[in-house]
């Protein structure tokens, strides 16, 4: 608070509240240069005044009256209150920080949505362990087997050669399938089969696909 400001509002000479001042910061043994200032005079003369903090406002007003005292606390919840204004928003501003609000919650939505695949296949990849056969593959999707088929065709993922289903190399490249192999015996025929079989990572792959 200025020492101008405070002789305008106790109605003192501004003299004698620098007086006052220069009195009160003797006895607080401050130092008077980090409070004192200059302004320019009418006549453009410096001339010397103070510049309060809260505190020493505050200290300086105990030694007056009760009604000049009330003056300088009353300036300073004016200021105080200059500087913490209370917002008071409008019925637009509220109702635009609400759509904002509700807007943040469905893009979070929206996300949520398009991660679910992922996370499926994801929580499918972790829970699966060794190869699966169609049939096997299909029962872990939740898809009947003649309808399993005919997408892993139509999707270019698997391919008739005879009567056998064969992945695409491609497919067998990428880790989702693993080829098998072993011997049969009919009789006194012996004969060697390969099948291939999905991988986890085959099937959670498949699972992403399908979710989506």
């Amino acid at each position: 608070m200025d020492s101008r400001e405070i002789a305008e509002r106790t109605g003192k000479q501004h003299s004698h509240v620098c007086r006052d001042i220069q009195a009160m910061l003797k006895e607080l043994g401050a130092d008077e240069s980090k409070f004192g200032s200059v302004y320019p005079g009418g006549n453009g003369e410096p001339r010397k005044h103070f510049l309060l903090p809260k505190r020493e406002s505050l200290i300086l007003a105990s030694g007056y009256s009760i009604p000049l005292r009330a003056a300088i606390i009353d300036r300073w919840a004016e200021l105080e209150a200059k500087q913490n204004p209370i917002q008071v928003l409008s019925r637009i501003e509220l109702l635009r920080m609400a759509l904002e609000s509700e807007e943040k919650v469905q893009a979070l939505e929206a996300q949520r949505a398009i991660d679910a695949p992922k996370v499926a296949a994801q929580t499918l990849l972790e829970g699966a362990g060794g190869l699966f056969g169609v049939r096997e593959a299909g029962k872990q999707l939740g898809i009947g087997q003649k309808a399993f088929v005919a997408m892993l065709l139509s999707k270019k993922i698997m391919y008739r050669l005879g009567g056998d289903l064969v992945p695409y190399q491609t497919m067998i490249d990428r880790g989702f399938f693993q080829t098998t192999t072993g011997t049969a015996v009919h009789g006194e025929d012996v004969h060697a089969w390969k099948q291939a079989k999905f991988t986890a990572k085959g099937i959670a792959w498949i699972a992403e696909k399908v979710a989506s």
